[in-house]
Parts: structure tokens; sequence; C-alpha cells
């Protein structure tokens, strides 16, 4: 048998259509009315398999027309009567309609208004399923039909507007309006489609979908008798697959300045709609019973990429819920637990000293100026040495004295001849502690140049938080060292006298005078010291010690 290309174009497209609607699980049975009987005439619809007549059932205006009354049409290319026939038909202008996706059918509808009545024609469909919550998509596809009554005027274009409405099986009262179509203009097919949701309560309800032209009143038209009719084809509805992804990508970072942690969020792909709810949480959970900060979120923020910003205090958990959703998809999350680490970033330490020596003679200074005045922690410590030794550590160097929490200072009343190193320790909220050495060399005057002389050596460092505090430990024992820089046995001594020490590091220069003022010894402590005192007369006499905060007095008394 030969067929017209025409004819295998309809058959490709009916398998492609076909394809495609099993692809996107329409829930329609029979949605282009092809399986069924072939009709022999007019209101034979229920030919079609799973679709029925509805004229007059569940219609409040037309109390006496009952459900039973066949009166919907089934058009097909096979039909006997030439009044149901493809393409041409009662219905059909001139130009015909043929099949859409099928191979010979499409449905029909159409209320008459005469003198005494308004015939409303609606059909039902059966679904597959019933209606679970969700959304989902509908589509139909309709074409206006010619009025067919003899004599009669057309109404306006605004009466020919088409209603979809969900049903449970024949009840009356259970039903769900999805769409009504603007009024029909075209006499060839056009698709008309709309998006609907379900919701929890409306699950499992409706599992027919009613079409229908939408109701006028016997005085609402303006001329009469009249008849509208649509034709109908390829109905589907199809679950919207929500594929929604909440994910997203995060950073931790640190403002100094406001001393806070900078959680940045960006989600991994673009939502139509994203929000950002920040819980203060207890411990690594994302459990709602671990949030500190109650049900309600501490911040909500909406957009793509947001940044949320929470106290600097290392340790704290924070949880971060992303949700995503659409007008048809409802919310998706992830969950995300934050712990506030302890920052460890660059910290600048660095600073620049001047020895400044007075031309007119004096004791000589150093002045000193933090590179960073932003740095809330901003401590100076001198140490001093009578040789040149390295400042990558303490060792050998001798503690003169500390300054605390200030960005500029000037240590004054120093030596000349001497080699001093200032350590400068920085810190801000989101770095731990950082330090630079820096040394210079006092000459008794200065260079040639008439210039300060600048620093000889520089080394930077960092030390950890539990290294400060023993570091700190230790600087205030030789603070208290400082105040009593030697430990003097015995005292009162008859023959010997023992110098002891006290600070760890570096030495001291020592010497005894007498109540008159007569040197008795001169010497360098470095750890202890033995002194002979057994040919020296019956009194009392001074022990000097020189530091770098001036020179310390203890009193001895010889027996």
């Amino acid at each position: 048998m030969k067929r017209t290309l025409k004819q295998i174009r309809n058959v490709l497209t009916a398998l492609l259509c076909s394809a495609s609607i099993g692809y996107a699980q329409n829930l329609v049975q029979n949605p282009s009315f092809e399986q069924g009987t072939i009709p022999t005439g007019q209101s034979q619809l229920h030919l079609a398999t799973n679709w029925t007549h509805y004229k007059g059932d569940c219609i409040a205006n037309n109390p006496n027309i009952p459900s039973t009354w066949p009166s919907s049409d089934l058009f097909d290319k096979n039909a006997t009567s030439s009044s149901v026939g493809v393409p041409s038909n009662v219905w059909t202008t001139s130009a015909g309609l043929d099949e859409r996706t099928g191979q010979r059918r499409y449905a029909g509808i159409w209320n008459q208004v005469d003198q005494t009545f308004v015939n409303d024609e609606r059909i039902r469909g059966t679904l597959t399923t019933t209606l679970q919550a969700g959304s989902y998509d509908l589509s139909l596809y309709l074409a206006r039909g010619k009025n067919h009554l003899t004599p009669s005027t057309l109404d306006p274009v605004t009466k020919y507007q088409v209603e979809v409405v969900l049903r449970k099986g024949t009840d009356c009262s259970l039903q769900k309006l999805i769409y009504i179509s603007p009024s029909l203009t075209n006499y060839q097919w056009q698709q008309y489609a709309t998006t609907f949701s379900i919701i929890d309560s409306e699950a499992n309800i409706y599992n027919r979908v009613e079409i229908r032209i939408k109701h006028f009143t016997f005085s609402q038209f303006e001329s009469r008798p009249n008849v509208r009719t649509v034709f109908i084809d390829d109905v589907s509805i199809t679950p919207i697959v929500c594929t929604l992804n909440p994910a997203y990508s995060y950073s931790i970072g640190c403002d100094k300045q406001a001393n806070q942690a900078v959680i940045d969020v960006i989600g991994n792909v673009v939502n139509q709609n994203s929000q950002w709810n920040l819980y203060e949480m207890n411990g690594n959970s994302i459990a709602d019973q671990d949030i500190i900060s109650g049900p309600n979120p501490i911040q909500v923020l909406s957009g793509h990429q947001v940044q949320f910003r929470v106290p600097n205090v290392a340790g704290k958990y924070y949880m971060i819920k992303h949700g995503v959703w659409t007008n048809m998809c409802s919310w998706v999350e992830q969950r995300r637990v934050f712990q506030i680490p302890t920052f460890n970033n660059y910290v600048n330490s660095d600073f620049t000293m001047e020895f400044q020596s007075p031309v007119a003679g004096g004791a000589p200074s150093i002045e000193v100026t933090s590179a960073d005045f932003t740095n809330p922690v901003s401590n100076w410590m001198l140490f001093y040495s009578y040789s040149d030794l390295p400042i990558t550590s303490l060792n050998g160097w001798t503690y003169a004295g500390v300054v605390t929490s200030t960005n500029t200072h000037t240590f004054s009343n120093l030596q000349y001849g001497v080699y001093y190193m200032v350590r400068h320790i920085s810190k801000h909220n989101c770095s731990t502690y950082g330090y630079t050495h820096k040394k210079v060399y006092g000459y008794a005057q200065r260079m040639a140049n008439n210039t300060t002389l600048e620093a000889l050596d520089i080394y930077a460092g960092k030390m950890t938080e539990e290294e400060y505090v023993a570091f700190e430990k230790m600087i205030q024992q030789e603070q208290n060292n400082i105040q009593n820089p030697i430990k003097l046995y015995p005292n009162p001594a008859t023959s010997v006298v023992n110098i002891a020490k006290n600070t760890s590091v570096g030495e001291h220069k020592v010497t005894i005078t007498n109540q008159f003022g007569k040197q008795m010894y001169e010497g360098i402590l470095s750890n202890e010291m033995n002194i002979n005192v057994s040919s020296w007369r019956k009194g009392l006499y001074f022990v000097n010690v020189h530091t770098a905060n001036g020179i310390k007095v203890e009193k001895l008394l010889v027996e």
C-alpha cells in the first residue's frame, strides 16, 4: 500500500509525539483521542477510550440536563459521516482542520445559545494516577470552529475562552480550576499551556481532567441564536521534575579593623530564588536541637552570593542553611557548619629606629616608630650588649626595659659604646604575634655627615600565643629582677662576700665603694663572683650595679 508524503509525515510526527509524551510522563490517558471505536455520527465522544461526556453534570444553571445525555463530539478521518470527518466536518471552515499529531482523530465541544437555554458541553479525561503534591505542566492544542447554526450571528471573540478543571471522579464539589485560556481567534491548531501546583492538602484527590468552554449566562450573549465551537487535541499533564541544587562554596576571612570573621558564600549554580540563614551552633552539628540562637536565624540574606560577618571568636560554631526554590519547585536546602579558626594572617611588625646623639653632649636615645599604626598590640623591648651579637635570638643580650601599647617611643638615657637591640612585638585581630629585631651601635659622636645612625641589622620572626605568654612571664620576671639585679650573701660578711646575678642574660658592671666614696672593687658580673673582704675595715660599703636602666645600689656590711 502506497502512502502519501503527508501520511508519512503524520505517522512520523505521531511517533515522535508519543515518544516525547512518554518521556515527559504524560498523566492523561489517550491524550490524542486515538484509541477507541470509530464514530458514526455526532455526540459520540465517549467512543474515545478513557474520555466521557459531561453535558449538564455539575452545572447549576442547567439542572434539567442529565449528564448521561451524549453531546460532545469525536472527529475521525475514517468516520462514515461527513459531519464528524477529518479534515472537514460540520464545524470546520472551508480550510478544514487536519489531525495534529495522531493518525486520524480529535475532539470537539460546543455551546448553543437559543431563546430558552445555554447548552454547556464539557469532556472529562482520565489520569493514570491521582495527582500528588508538586508542580505540573499543562498543555493542550485548541482551534476555533465556525458557527454552524442558521440563522445565527457571531458573538464577540471574548466569548471563546476555554477552562481546564481538575475533578475527582464524578464528584461535583471537588474541583480545582487550573487554567483559563485567552479567547480563541485561531481556526488552526495552537498550543495553550500553563503550570500549576498541588499542595499537600490537595494530594490524592484529583484523578480526572475536565475541558470546557467558559460559561456565560443567557443574558450575557449579545446576539442569539449562536454556537461557540472548539476543537481539542493532544492534552497533557506532566509532573515538573525539580532538579534544584542548593550546594554552595565558602571561604572564611578576617577583618582586622572590625575584629570580625567574614564568611563569603556563593551558590554552585544560579537559582531563581536563593536564601541564606545563619545560626549559632552548639558544636559541629547541623541538627535543629543544636541551634543555640533558637529556631530563628541570626541573619537572613538573599542572593546568589552573600557575605556574613560574625564576632572573631576562635572555636565558635555557626551553621549556614542555603535554601533554593522556584514558583513550581518547593524549598530544598544544604546545611554546612563552620568553626571560626584562629587566624594566622600576616602582621607587619616592622618599624623605623634612629639613634639620637645630642650635638651638645648628653645621653643618647633611640626613637622607634611602628610601620603599622592599626595594630592594637605594639610592644617595645630594649636589650643591650657590650659586644656585637647576632639578633636572631636573645642569647647574650641583656634585657633593659619594655614599653607596651604604643606605636612610637623613645628610649632615653642610654650609653655610648654599647650595642642596642630593639624587639617590636605586633599583633592584630587576625594574626598571631610577630616581631622584628633591629640593632644599632651607639658611637661616641655623630657620623661625619651629621646624620642619625640607622639599624645595623634586621631580623623578623613569629611566635605563637603560648610562646608569647611564656615570653611575657619571662619578661615580668626580668623586670622584677631588674629591681633587685643581684643577690648579695652573706651580708654581713667577714671574709668573703658572694654576688650572684638575678637576671638571666647579659652582664653587669659592679663597683664597690666605702662610705667616703673610695672605690674598693670593680669587675664584670657574668653569673657569680666571690670577693675577699677580709682585709677591709669593718663598716658599711656600697655595691653599685650598672644596668641599662641606671645604677642599682645595695648595702654591704663588713664585720
